[in-house]
């Protein structure tokens, strides 16, 4: 996941919108080791609102500084936090989806994925995508 996640966020920037109390959130983020590799957190404790309202998604896009809706990707496993707020929002949403379960149709994702490497071409551009790895590789010699 962290390989993945950095090599995105030398192309993208990269944010957390999460629901729950902020010690916890924070806590769960830092011990996972991606804080190197995102822009923010947003805790929906500290913004009073939570997935899958948009006004979360309105004020983290409005804190990053992000303008146009069209350059953003929702990524997330909750169809009904994580899709349903990016639809809400406006944004093109990414179901992360490990276990291949079945969409009860109720929420519909712009995309579905299996695995975090799937989401390289959807966020990079092709001469991006041919330097994927390429800096891990280089550490490796």
């Amino acid at each position: 996941m962290l390989d993945v996640l950095r090599e995105l966020s030398e192309v993208a920037t990269l944010a957390v919108v999460t629901n729950g109390f902020d010690r916890v959130q924070s806590r769960r983020v830092r011990e996972s080791g991606i804080l190197d590799f995102v822009e923010d957190v947003f805790v929906s404790e500290k913004m009073d609102s939570e997935k899958p309202n948009r006004k979360i998604f309105d004020a983290a896009l409005r804190a990053l500084g992000v303008e146009n809706r069209e350059h953003v990707l929702m990524v997330g496993d909750s169809l009904s936090s994580d899709v349903q707020g990016g639809v809400n929002a406006g944004l093109d949403t990414c179901w992360y989806n490990p276990n291949h379960a079945e969409n009860p149709g109720k929420v519909v994702p712009t995309y579905e994925i299996s695995s975090l490497e799937e989401l390289y071409p959807l966020v990079m551009e092709p001469e991006e995508l041919a330097n994927v790895g390429l800096k891990n590789r280089r550490h490796q010699l």
